[in-house]
């Protein structure tokens, strides 16, 4: 599905070029994130889901949705 799509109705604060991607999982544990998926980065109450970006997309990650710059 298109990122444009999945985010449709969603307020933004930025996105970067990305909503033509076409997103095949969405994961918030950047383990288990496979290539073309979107990885929520967000702080949970033990991790912090920020200090995981690399990870994720080294896994493949296409999009990155986080609460921060």
């Amino acid at each position: 599905m298109k990122l444009s799509k999945l985010i449709k109705g969603i307020e933004t604060v930025k996105t970067l070029n990305f909503l033509d991607h076409d997103i095949q999982n969405i994961f918030e544990d950047s383990r288990e994130v496979t290539f073309g998926s979107l990885f929520f980065a967000v702080k949970g109450n033990n991790l912090d889901g920020f200090e995981y970006i690399g990870e994720a997309l080294k896994n493949g990650a296409k999009v990155i949705v986080t609460d921060r710059e």
